[in-house]
């Protein structure tokens, strides 16, 4: 059986170069730097993923949309 630990070492380390790369692309868009937050943040790392080249594909999209009004 397979430890926790065993199992974080076989996952691969990120790509600072291509994590670099998104940066400078998100910052050279027409918009203020900074101003999507932490989507900015989420699509730094998902360029970082080895194996992505810097470059996500997001298959299926969806919008998932949740309300309540349980008076919190």
């Amino acid at each position: 059986m397979q430890t926790l630990a065993d199992l974080l070492n076989t996952i691969p380390a990120i790509d600072p170069a291509a994590m670099s790369r998104a940066q400078r692309h998100i910052d050279g868009l027409l918009k203020p730097v900074g101003s999507l937050g932490r989507l900015e943040a989420l699509a730094i790392q998902l360029a970082g993923m080895p194996g992505l080249n810097g470059i996500p594909h997001v298959g299926k999209k969806a919008v998932l949309v949740m309300c309540a009004d349980h008076g919190v």
